[in-house]
């Protein structure tokens, strides 16, 4: 009855089957566990059935990429075996998923795939895991155990010595760290000269070759030197939700990107704005792990109505005490510090988004459109319609 309830539940997140097999000389598929108008085909391909269950005698969940980003995975105790799949884990290719399953499996043309972040199909696996063999497992220990293989360590091995080998033998040096060092540390600082200085220096390294394609190297480049600059922008005590936020928008940005030039530009400015940030943050107040932790809780409920009441609550103080302490750091109320991150993010939705000025209300909390646009007002000194027609992009 239990495992009853788990399937379904699991069948109804990941939107796909689960399967409840008898392992036996013969494989019998004895319960399904979704409803489905169209063929399944660990049904009509049993030797893919046949293929699944002998992968999942491994004493713990076993996931299979049939082609990615087509997965399934399977749980095998004692005589039975629980498949789930297949599911496919990139929203944008789901027709090329289906068309592949249709060819290779013999199912009929109304057959449909659904998606399904990978990590939210590993989790719900480890929930059926737990129930049926009472073992936990963590997302990386699952990772580690269907991956981390002494084939593919020695495979890792091999390519280090390779790319060692290759470098000496070309005489190639990287860039030295300690550029990357004084690049970090000016935007911790918020030092905007030293970081320029630090952009402009010139050098006799190279920048690493990340892939075998010129562009995606450089895309891939983007992303690490975006990502150690949002760090230096947290160390400096930007709020780590804004941080990981604008760096997140830009890593979209880079892999959209077809120019080298232009993902050079992208990474050149988030690191500009990131150490701005940082002097902007280092010259209005001190620093309050209490304000700290609010202001990433006010970031992650910018959508929603926000009450002081609940943010104390959270933080274990009282009203009283936060908004005082806020007020003394950073110079604003709470309240006026709400009011200024949602009308800074329903600028964003005005330039960058065809939403509507009512559905952008809706969207912040705003307890209607004419609140919206009464509290922008007060900030932008124009209205959002003004606002949308001047800056839309």
């Amino acid at each position: 009855m239990e495992n009853d309830f788990v399937c379904n539940h699991i069948a109804r997140s990941v939107h796909a089957p689960v399967r409840c097999c008898l392992a036996g000389d013969e494989i019998v598929i004895e319960k399904v566990y979704c409803e489905c108008d169209y063929e399944d085909p660990l049904i009509t391909d049993q030797e893919l059935l046949k293929r699944l269950v002998k992968r999942g005698n491994a004493g713990y969940p076993v996931i299979h990429m049939e082609t990615y980003p087509i997965y399934y995975t399977v749980i095998v105790k004692e005589k039975y075996a629980y498949i789930t799949g297949p599911v496919c884990v990139e929203y944008g290719r789901l027709t090329e998923a289906r068309k592949c399953i249709i060819s290779q499996h013999r199912v009929s043309r109304n057959f449909r795939i659904s998606y399904c972040a990978y990590e939210k199909l590993c989790e719900e696996t480890l929930l059926l895991f737990h129930l049926i063999t009472g073992k936990c497992l963590s997302y990386q220990e699952l990772n580690e155990k269907n991956y981390m293989s002494p084939a593919f360590e020695e495979k890792m091995k091999r390519n280090v010595q390779h790319v060692l080998f290759g470098y000496r033998e070309n005489e190639k040096i990287h860039n030295p760290y300690t550029r990357e060092v004084r690049e970090m540390e000016s935007i911790k600082r918020g030092d905007e000269q030293q970081l320029i200085q630090s952009l402009n220096e010139s050098f006799i390294g190279e920048y690493a070759v990340l892939s075998k394609n010129e562009l995606q190297s450089a895309k891939n480049l983007a992303i690490v030197g975006l990502a150690i600059s949002a760090r230096a922008a947290i160390e400096g005590g930007i709020p780590f939700e804004e941080a990981f936020s604008m760096n997140d928008s830009y890593i979209l940005s880079v892999d959209q990107s077809d120019h080298i030039g232009e993902i050079e530009a992208m990474v050149r400015d988030a690191k500009i704005k990131y150490v701005r940030m940082v002097h902007a943050l280092c010259s209005s107040r001190q620093k309050n792990e209490i304000v700290e932790q609010c202001k990433n809780m006010i970031f992650r409920k910018l959508h929603s109505k926000i009450v002081i009441q609940e943010l104390a609550d959270e933080l274990h103080v009282t009203p009283e005490y936060l908004s005082k302490l806020f007020h003394q750091i950073e110079g604003v109320t709470i309240n006026a510090y709400i009011m200024r991150k949602k009308v800074q993010l329903a600028k964003n939705m005005l330039i960058y988004s065809d939403t509507s000025i009512g559905e952008i209300a809706t969207y912040l909390g705003f307890c209607s459109q004419s609140h919206m646009g009464k509290i922008f007002k007060e900030i932008e000194q124009m209205t959002p319609a003004q606002y949308r027609k001047r800056y839309k992009k």
